[in-house]
């Protein structure tokens, strides 16, 4: 499932939300501190789900995984 990442505008956060053409958007990524990064992945009930990584590649992995499982375990249809 390909997610589009795209920067939010203006945020001093380095904001990054994930979007699929299935489920619009499922997460974002944002830098916390100097080089350490959170995840944040979208339940279909709203809830999210944070996650702390040391580079922004592994929090967007962290993202896709979640949607990933999410499918796996029917959750969510694509």
């Amino acid at each position: 499932m390909p997610i589009k990442w795209t920067k939010t505008q203006g945020c001093t956060l380095k904001t990054e939300v994930g979007t699929t053409k299935d489920f619009g958007d499922v997460g974002y990524v944002y830098e916390y501190e100097n080089g350490y990064w959170t995840s944040v992945y979208i339940y279909e009930d709203g809830t999210e789900s944070d996650n702390y990584f040391t580079s922004k590649g592994k929090a967007k992995e962290s993202v896709v995984e979640e949607l990933i499982s999410e499918i796996d375990n029917g959750r969510v249809v694509a």
